[in-house]
């Protein structure tokens, strides 16, 4: 596996990509020094991740270039917890490795080694006398020893006569426990301090200062006496050279680009910009540099980022904004505290309507709690003021609602004022809040749809796409199955909204029918109206739109669809737009045209209206009693239908007055409802009198009369806002009938 992934350090100077190599050079020569009468020790100072082992195998690297080669030993003090096991294993590398180099004198070599190393190894006995030193010891266990000062004399002689130098690596000594940090300097200055040889440690200074320190003593000045102990051993200490920002963002990003090309993800071709002027790949190299550099300090985190990448890219491909997750995972690997609370607070990050934010204001709580946290996470964890300033410039790339919210934090992207959630889902952006889970989780909710099975609807027709739609639906639920098509509207084609078109309007028995006024404006049918009218006006030419038009009424499934679709097709051509219920994108139609469709929808409508009244054995005021006497009295009369409204209805209420009589009269009043409550019909409006006055004169009065009696009428016993009973809808009928001016002819609807 590329070292670039598991961590390896680097082995190959020509992929130093932080400008150590010459160090490195320069370190090699400084272990071949003339040989002095002691070892030359050589500590490599660096914090974890900042790339002391690659230093190390550039070092190695260059003295296998230099004449004569060295004897390398390298000691893994990791491998050997006891101080035992780390000495026998430096004396047999040391035994065989020079041994190869005085050739006949390397068995007496081996034997002088064995004799000296034997008393410090008592544990260790096997065999007969060899290059393995672990195997010599017993050999020699009942030999009359000649002193420890004699055996060092013979070893350092041979090394001396060897005319070899021995380099001996120790790396991640920071790593090891307090005991076998001793040990290894024990080593090194005690036990093998011999000629002719040099050691190469490489550690974090402070640790071992620190974990030295306590060994000798408890003062609160161990770190301080570990290091004057560390001064008496480490003759040439050398602080690695740092990385600069500029070259660890260049090698950070190279790696992320490497992930993106692995998923075959061109940052500026798979996705638009999130911000319209900008690249994705601006974007991203921008607030990556500002949000990153303060906490990109080593290789490793670099390296861990890029991990990161590799994992998270493949499981959520095609399914999220690939800079947005390129900047989350910063968060996660460079400000863990902050990624933790960002993915448990939905709701401080995302908005459902950013232009109503952004116009109307608002968010002071939630940009107050969302302060707060930050302030916490920041004291708690000892973010300094440059990494505050950073991850802020991180969440404000991802979050435009922050923006908005609080006008101190100036962002430097731009552009984040245009955004609306259309736009944003379009991008699948983290800040909308179809996608925020995405990018915590690694996956789609199981209650969702991917992009991956919504996209394959969008590009389907005829009966296949109508049962995507309802599977979609039973899914996502259908606003939320709208919404999303909503979204989408910018990037489909013309064929597409023909097909889509012809999709809706057939899945109209799926949207839930208005139950109150709140539900015409807001409710999920009026949200599928709006839809299926925006694909009508994105038809190309009159001739087209009208004949598409003419159709509407003959929605398969649910009259209130069409009757729904017929009253806003009328609002648009009086221009009659509200507050709740905004001007729909404008039909290339002129007058004429305009005439045409409502005078046939009208009349299809009617026509419908009065084939389900039929096929239910009902009158049509009792089978649409909401929408009736805009049937009955308004479209009715105005067409050459016959019969007409009171021959169809009269046969009805003389057959039944005591029950048609008063259901005839609720059908004709006026649709109320309160708040969210379901609809009602109040009592009847002064034209709605009219109109019946002039549609069948004395003939209705007659038959209230006959079921209210012959008492006399004062007035109407109930308020406008309340549903009238039967006997008070009876009482007001005839109060208006007795008491009310009949109007001039054109002042009747």
């Amino acid at each position: 596996m590329s070292s670039h992934l598991t961590d390896h350090p680097e082995s190959n100077p020509d992929r130093d990509s932080f400008n150590r190599h010459k160090f490195a050079q320069r370190l090699a020569r400084m272990l071949l020094l003339p040989a002095t009468t002691n070892s030359l020790v050589i500590g490599l100072y660096g914090k974890w991740g900042e790339g002391k082992s690659t230093v190390l195998h550039f070092v190695e690297h260059e003295l296998k270039r230099l004449e004569p080669h060295p004897v390398v030993i390298h000691l893994n003090p990791w491998r050997f917890p006891q101080e035992e096991q780390l000495l026998l294993d430096f004396f047999n590398q040391l035994a065989s490795s020079l041994g190869k180099s005085l050739k006949k004198k390397g068995e007496r070599f081996a034997e002088a080694v064995t004799k000296y190393a034997a008393p410090m190894i008592p544990t260790f006995s096997l065999g007969v006398a060899s290059t393995d030193v672990g195997k010599s010891l017993q050999a020699f266990g009942g030999i009359t020893q000649p002193g420890i000062e004699e055996l060092y004399q013979r070893v350092n002689h041979f090394i001396a006569e060897a005319k070899c130098r021995v380099v001996v690596v120790v790396d991640d000594i920071d790593r090891l426990e307090k005991q076998q940090i001793q040990a290894v300097f024990r080593l090194v200055k005690l036990t093998a301090n011999f000629s002719n040889t040099a050691y190469l440690l490489a550690f974090d200074e402070e640790m071992v200062a620190r974990a030295i320190g306590e060994v000798f003593t408890t003062s609160p000045n161990a770190q301080s006496d570990g290091r004057s102990f560390l001064e008496k051993i480490i003759q040439f200490p050398l602080r690695l050279p740092r990385a600069r920002s500029s070259d660890l963002l260049t090698f950070c990003l190279a790696r992320v680009y490497e992930a993106l090309q692995e998923n075959d993800i061109q940052l500026d071709a798979k996705i638009t910009s999130l911000h319209s002027s900008q690249p994705n790949a601006e974007r991203f190299a921008q607030a990556f540099r500002q949000g990153v550099i303060p906490r990109l300090t080593t290789p490793r985190v670099a390296i861990r980022y890029a991990n990161a990448v590799r994992f998270s890219v493949p499981l959520l491909l095609d399914e999220i904004n690939p800079v947005d997750l390129l900047l989350v995972e910063a968060i996660n690997i460079f400000y863990p505290e902050v990624h933790s609370y960002v993915a448990t607070h939905q709701d401080v990050f995302t908005s459902q309507n950013l232009q109503i934010l952004r116009t109307l204001g608002g968010g002071a709580e939630t940009n107050a709690e969302l302060e707060g946290a930050l302030t916490n996470i920041f004291a708690d964890h000892h973010y300094t003021l440059e990494s505050q300033a950073a991850v802020r410039t991180l969440l404000k790339a991802l979050f435009p609602k922050l923006v908005i919210l609080a006008n101190n934090w100036v962002t430097p992207l731009g552009d984040s004022d245009t955004l609306d959630d259309g736009a944003l889902e379009r991008r699948r952006a983290i800040t909308s809040p179809r996608y925020f889970s995405r990018y915590f989780s690694y996956s789609v909710a199981s209650d969702d749809v991917t992009d991956q099975e919504f996209n394959a609807f969008l590009q389907a027709d005829g009966a296949n796409q109508l049962g995507q739609f309802r599977n979609l639906t039973e899914r996502l639920g259908v606003p939320s199955a709208l919404t999303r098509i909503e979204y989408r509207f910018p990037d489909l084609s013309e064929g597409q909204h023909r097909a889509l078109f012809t999709c809706l309007t057939n899945a109209a028995g799926l949207y839930c029918p208005p139950r109150s006024w709140d539900e015409v404006t807001n409710g999920e049918m009026s949200q599928a109206i709006k839809l299926v009218l925006h694909l009508l006006a994105s038809l190309p030419g009159a001739n087209e739109q009208v004949t598409t038009a003419q159709q509407l009424n003959d929605t398969p499934g649910s009259f209130e669809f069409a009757y729904l679709v017929n009253q806003r097709l009328h609002q648009q051509f009086e221009q009659r737009p509200s507050f709740w219920q905004p001007a729909l994108p404008k039909l290339a139609l002129a007058p004429s045209d305009w005439k045409q469709v409502l005078a046939s929808n009208a009349e299809s409508l009617l026509r419908r209206a009065l084939r389900e009244a039929d096929s239910t054995c009902m009158p049509l005021y009792r089978s649409k009693p909401f929408w009736a006497r805009k049937l009955m009295l308004t479209i009715w009369p105005k067409l050459n239908v016959s019969p007409g409204p009171a021959a169809y209805i009269l046969p009805f209420l003389q057959k039944n007055p005591t029950t048609e009589v008063v259901a005839f009269l609720e059908a004709c009043g006026d649709l109320a409802s309160g708040n969210d409550a379901p609809f009602y019909l109040t009592g009847l409006g002064v034209n709605t009198f009219d109109q019946l006055r002039t549609l069948f004169g004395r003939t209705l009065y007659e038959l209230a009369r006959s079921q209210f009696g012959l008492e006399p009428v004062e007035g109407v016993d109930f308020r406008e806002t309340e549903e009238p009973t039967p006997r008070q809808r009876l009482r007001q009928f005839i109060w208006l009938f007795e008491n009310r001016h009949m109007p001039e002819p054109s002042a009747v609807e």
